[in-house]
């Protein structure tokens, strides 16, 4: 087969721990989904405008991956967190959009660089919706975007939530826990070890 078909199906594999029977259902199960949610369709839709102007794809991070960027200090969480199918379609859209920039051929990264900055975060989200649509969007992604996740880093981050992750951490695989970076507000001259300049939010 070629390269695409090969890589896809390997990120399957591997996100089965190389059990066969249990990758190709998580495949189908993927194909399936991507059809009944119109995946392919998505990334021509408009977003509605609380969604918009809050998520950027642009340039690569120290490892080549394609890097996200997402801004959450801006958002209207009422409207943002309101409805949970709205927000995984939104969420969804995004990652199309940068898995598109994935170029699927040997050598080449196969994974994002997801960075999300809470510079102007309120400290008190609506918890309850918030969670509900982080929960939903987590299942999705784990689901249907198996090892596309190749680094994440919170940036601007305020120091009460730091030490609430660092706590949470420890529950976290290692090899999962690798791919996490917290940065604070102070620390923006570690990010260009991990980001190339362009895309380093200001």
């Amino acid at each position: 087969g070629d390269d695409r078909s090969d890589i896809v199906l390997l990120k399957f594999l591997r996100a089965a721990d190389l059990d066969i029977a249990f990758a190709n259902e998580r495949l189908v199960s993927t194909l399936r989904f991507r059809v009944e949610q119109g995946l392919d369709e998505l990334r021509g839709q408009a977003l509605e405008d609380y969604f918009q102007g809050h998520d950027f794809v642009q340039g690569a991070d120290a490892e080549g991956r394609p890097v996200m960027i997402s801004r959450y200090g801006q958002m209207d969480n009422d409207k943002v967190f309101g409805n949970t199918d709205a927000f995984l379609r939104y969420r969804m859209r995004i990652m199309e959009d940068a898995v598109a920039q994935l170029q699927f051929t040997r050598g080449a990264p196969e994974d994002l660089c997801q960075v999300h900055d809470y510079s102007g975060v309120p400290l008190l989200f609506k918890t309850g919706e918030v969670k509900n649509c982080v929960t939903a969007m987590t299942k999705v992604f784990g689901d249907h975007y198996p090892e596309t996740k190749g680094k994440t880093i919170f940036v601007n981050f305020p120091s009460a939530f730091s030490k609430l992750f660092q706590a949470f951490s420890v529950f976290l695989p290692a090899r999962t826990s690798q791919k996490f970076l917290i940065f604070g507000q102070s620390d923006q001259a570690l990010l260009f070890k991990h980001l190339q300049p362009e895309a380093v939010p200001e």
